[in-house]
């Protein structure tokens, strides 16, 4: 078995290896960790690198008992971009069919953006594969494929460069990674240490050809433009080999710190208190290494900011450099960013506290109809299920300054004071959802699932409502590039 690329030189040729070989070693090596009857999607647009994928995977089904067991989808995406786009999907279709493969298209209908094209493409496109999957196989593993490779992943390494991204951003495309968070919808990359020029070798040792698409050539893209610099930067060593060398580094020390970040949540004694706000202790936290603490509130502002525009990194950066400087002079310090007020204060006694709020007023939409069947994905943050027979007209929407009547459900037993909204601060309870009656009386205020004591106070036939935080234990870093 040959080297791993890491383990050579990022300038020593890699061993002259057969084509086909070489692809389907790689397509085998990525398959091989997952379930073995997981069926797959294989997204194909008619380029050489796509058609490569296809080609290979109909000869890994000709070869290979476990790939012959497996479910094999082909998906084109006919983008509605070009007069032509159609016969793309029209050649794909005939090629799966020739090498016994199922194909379908799937057509991104509507207006299309003027700004960020290739972002809302590729948001369009995963968006059809998810649906492919979840539609076909639901509740099952299934693996996408697609056919990125290691000069795709170098162009990726060189955008984020130039964005002064951190090792996240330039750990760059992964090998594979779940498509959604609650669902087992996993995307895969076989080639990502294998080149352009390797996967058009093995399409024409197969004797077949590809389609072009003329946007490969548009330099109002910005990965089109670094494409065309691809010659001059390798002939100064920014070789492809060397950023995915890079890549994969990185990804190493991007593991290693997120490990790193989850002990530190340990040592400042976070506390998510079911999603209504965040409390930490000040002084561990002004001790934590700034990358550890930046982190910190990177997490934090994307599991408290619910719906808002996610925080730049160089503003979590500011951010800490000023909560570091109150903390140290036990000072109090109120921020707003990324949809949430941080806050510093200093107690009776002398503490330091630091806390994280969803900012009031920061909502996009203030109201939202109670569904008839199914949780509601509520601000981004939270999940709310309910039950039980409602006055019509009933809206969500925060709680806001309204006072709970005796009369209202899901207020906190007398014999637990600190339960539900009574301990929490007046900004929480602000930003925390109630249901109102279309007369605006305050009918019930969601109960915090992730509390157990805090079951609400329910009656026979009272209607009922929760809310799961979503983010619980579950974190972006500050620098997730949303390939």
């Amino acid at each position: 078995m040959p080297r791993d690329a890491e383990t050579r030189n990022a300038d020593e040729p890699e061993p002259a290896r057969d084509p086909a070989g070489a692809i389907l070693d790689a397509l085998a090596e990525a398959l091989a960790p997952h379930a073995l009857n997981a069926p797959i999607i294989a997204a194909v647009s008619g380029g050489s690198d796509s058609t490569a994928l296809l080609l290979a995977l109909a000869e890994m089904r000709n070869v290979d008992p476990d790939t012959r067991a497996r479910e094999v989808l082909v998906v084109t995406i006919d983008h509605d971009l070009r007069a032509d786009s159609a016969d793309d999907a029209v050649f794909v279709e005939r090629l799966a069919a020739r090498h016994g493969l199922t194909a379908e298209t799937c057509v991104w209908r509507g207006d299309k953006p003027v700004a960020g094209l290739q972002a809302e493409a590729r948001k369009a496109r995963y968006a059809f594969l998810i649906s492919e999957a979840e539609r076909r196989w639901p509740g099952r593993q299934v693996l996408v494929l697609t056919a990125h490779t290691e000069d795709d992943q170098a162009e990726t390494v060189l955008m984020r460069l130039a964005r002064g991204s951190g090792p996240a951003g330039l750990a760059a495309m992964t090998p594979w990674r779940r498509l959604k968070s609650d669902s087992d919808v996993r995307l895969l990359r076989p080639f990502l240490t294998r080149t352009r020029d390797d996967l058009r070798a093995f399409v024409a040792s197969k004797g077949e050809t590809w389609r072009d698409d003329p946007s490969n050539e548009n330099d109002a893209f910005e990965r089109i433009r670094w494409r065309k610099l691809h010659a001059t930067l390798s002939e100064a060593g920014l070789s492809s080999r060397a950023l995915g060398t890079t890549a994969r580094r990185m990804a190493r020390a991007e593991a290693a710190l997120q490990s790193a970040t989850k002990d530190a949540f340990t040592r400042i004694r976070f506390d998510g208190h079911g999603g209504g706000f965040a409390t930490v202790d000040a002084a561990p936290f002004a001790q934590l290494p700034d990358e550890l603490a930046v982190r910190v509130l990177a997490h934090m502002l994307g599991a408290f900011g619910g719906s808002a525009r996610a925080a730049e990194l160089a503003s979590i950066e500011a951010l800490h450099v000023s909560l570091a400087q109150s903390i140290t002079a036990f000072t109090a310090h109120r921020a707003s960013l990324g949809g949430c007020l941080v806050a510093t204060e200093l107690t009776d006694d002398g503490v330091v506290t630091l806390s994280v709020f969803r900012e009031p007023g920061r909502f996009p939409s203030q109201e939202v109809s109670l569904p008839t069947t199914g949780p509601l994905i509520w601000d981004a943050r939270l999940s709310l299920t309910h039950s039980g027979d409602w006055p019509d007209g009933s809206l969500i929407r925060p709680l806001g300054s309204s006072r709970p009547a005796d009369s209202c459900l899901h207020v906190a037993d007398a014999a637990a004071p600190d339960c539900h909204l009574q301990a929490w601060p007046a900004i929480a309870r602000a930003t925390w959802p109630a249901v109102f009656g279309a007369n605006g009386d305050l009918l019930a205020i969601a109960a915090p699932a992730l509390l157990a004591r805090c079951a609400p106070r329910e009656t026979r036939g009272s209607p009922v409502i929760s809310a799961q935080w979503l983010h619980s234990g579950q974190f972006q870093g500050p620098d997730d590039p949303g390939e």
